[in-house]
């Protein structure tokens, strides 16, 4: 039980001071069998998952060898899956970031891929600079594209969605 002070006359700002009433929590007892520990990784599953992307990126490679200049989103939308969708320009960035991709926006606003000769070392003491973009990719995007390029069917072969284990578990 508190103690409590008078209270102390301030006009609207009015105060009455409470001593703290100090109390104990009684400690909760848990049991070993429902304590999770975090997922261990180990080098295998990171191995896996880096072979993995480059596999993919090494495929997207290919089509876009056998397609030739394209437009963005005709070449990386599936229509029947956003996610994948969205892992198709993961993919694609590398490409462009190692300079195997060229990205390039045309007069009349299409953005066109194409492959091309990677950049050796004379090209940037020459240069040559690397540039960045930001690409904005929501599911409004997805559907609009869609629509405005009449894409019916997708360019890269759709993947198996991917499964981790975790523990005794599989997730996916």
């Amino acid at each position: 039980m508190g103690v409590t002070i008078p209270q102390q006359r301030l006009g609207p700002l009015s105060i009455e001071l409470k001593k703290r009433k100090v109390s104990q929590r009684a400690k909760v007892e848990k049991e070993k069998a429902q304590e999770r520990r975090p997922q261990e990784l180990r080098e295998e599953d990171i191995a896996r998952s880096e072979n993995e992307t480059t596999k993919n990126v090494v495929t997207l490679e290919g089509l876009l060898e056998e397609e030739g200049p394209i437009n963005l989103f005709e070449f990386v939308i599936n229509p029947d899956d956003f996610a994948q969708s969205v892992e198709n320009i993961f993919y694609l960035s590398f490409l462009i970031r190692d300079g195997k991709v060229a990205l390039e926006t045309q007069d009349d606003g299409q953005v066109i891929i194409f492959i091309c000769h990677q950049p050796t070392d004379n090209d940037y003491i020459s240069g040559l600079k690397k540039r960045q973009i930001v690409l904005e990719f929501d599911k409004a995007t997805w559907t609009r594209a869609k629509e405005v390029f009449n894409i019916t069917k997708s360019k890269i072969p759709q993947r198996e969605k991917s499964r981790m284990r975790f523990g005794n578990q599989w997730y996916g």
